[in-house]
């Protein structure tokens, strides 16, 4: 009688197991697919093998940058007709003088430029809505107390976040005060 419960148990195991690794391969299929299509690389979603892979510039390097007092954004994507698609390298003050720390995050963003109108999605977290200006665009973002925080993006390189964040880290590190602007970005 053992015997018979114990072979029962094998089978079971061994369709756990085999459930377990399709659920690990699911998986691992589903983050090649995001790592594609976030990247442009996704054959027929404005990849290499679109036909719109023509109208899409490599995000890497240049991007558009935002610092306030608190914080720097620097978001990359690749545009194709109006809808634009990247990611958001942000960081931020967190805390009170003399304990303040840099938290930085990386997210993705999404969203429209329709002429002069610009839409940013930051992970649906925050959205945020704008304009064009120049070689860049000024978004308004929500703040807790309901009104509205304009914030100017510029064109700027990599070097130029990694040059603003140095600065934030400096602000922070040497204990001086955070200024006294209350803008709030994601």
């Amino acid at each position: 009688m053992m015997s018979d419960e114990k072979s029962s148990e094998v089978p079971e195991k061994k369709s756990r197991r085999l459930w377990r690794r399709l659920l690990y391969v699911a998986v691992l299929i589903g983050i090649v697919v995001l790592v594609l299509y976030f990247t442009g690389n996704l054959p027929g979603v404005g990849g290499k093998d679109s036909p719109t892979a023509t109208d899409l510039a490599p995000p890497v390097g240049s991007g558009y940058l935002a610092t306030t007092p608190l914080s720097v954004i620097f978001i990359q994507w690749n545009q194709t007709a109006t809808e634009t698609a990247g990611v958001a390298q942000m960081a931020g003050i967190e805390g009170e003088a003399p304990d303040q720390t840099i938290a930085v995050e990386t997210t993705a963003v999404t969203g429209q430029i329709n002429g002069s109108d610009v839409y940013v999605d930051f992970q649906g977290v925050i959205q945020a809505f704008g304009r064009t200006e120049g070689g860049g665009f000024i978004l308004d973002f929500p703040q807790p107390d309901g009104s509205l925080a304009s914030v100017t993006f510029r064109e700027a390189s990599a070097q130029d976040y990694n040059d603003a964040l140095a600065a934030l880290r400096t602000g922070v590190e040497g204990a001086i005060p955070a200024a006294s602007s209350t803008t709030s970005i994601p």
